[in-house]
């Protein structure tokens, strides 16, 4: 089960679960189940690029490769968030290993082209829920107030003690925090 963290409310859009959704009829113009799925790795092989495992690259090569694949996403509204605790090679595996080759829906197939580029994908790689990224969570991305909100709120919960991020990236990439565009 997910657990929500207790300073952000559910942003999600739980269609999945629904098949007679009325939004998903109004913005699609068919049931969320009928949409068709694809995978971001499939989109990048289709658009040229090569994902090739993180220990045939060189410390330059995978951060030039990681960088066009950050930018390619950026290009279809698709952005990372929560990436600091992660070295570079980490994230790469990360994306290409787990990310990546997630099932999505393709709004693109049954959009008029243009029509889907308001649409945002938000990938934050401390949010999935899981007892190891809430522990991440805590430890690099939460302040102090919302850290003492999860203390009062779940008083069995070992926190962790607050960390200096080991990486400086989410404020450069395109979407990210202190980033226009």
């Amino acid at each position: 089960m997910v657990q929500e963290r207790p300073d952000e409310p559910n942003r999600g859009h739980e269609a999945e679960e629904n098949d007679d959704c009325p939004i998903c009829r109004h913005e699609f113009g068919m049931p969320w189940e009928q949409i068709p799925e694809t995978t971001l790795t499939e989109k990048l092989i289709a658009d040229g690029f090569t994902l090739s495992p993180d220990s045939e690259l060189d410390d330059a090569a995978l951060w030039k490769k990681l960088h066009a694949i950050i930018d390619r996403l950026a290009e279809w509204g698709t952005y990372l968030h929560s990436t600091d605790h992660l070295s570079d090679r980490e994230l790469y595996r990360k994306l290409i290993e787990e990310i990546l080759p997630e099932p999505t829906k393709d709004f693109e197939s049954i959009q008029p082209p243009g029509e889907t580029d308001g649409w945002q994908h938000h990938i934050d790689l401390a949010g999935t829920g899981s007892d190891e990224d809430i522990q991440i969570y805590l430890r690099y991305y939460c302040d102090d107030e919302v850290r003492e909100r999860w203390r009062r709120e779940l008083p069995g919960m070992e926190i962790p003690p607050k960390e200096k991020r080991p990486y400086d990236r989410d404020r450069f990439l395109p979407g990210g925090e202190g980033h226009k565009g």
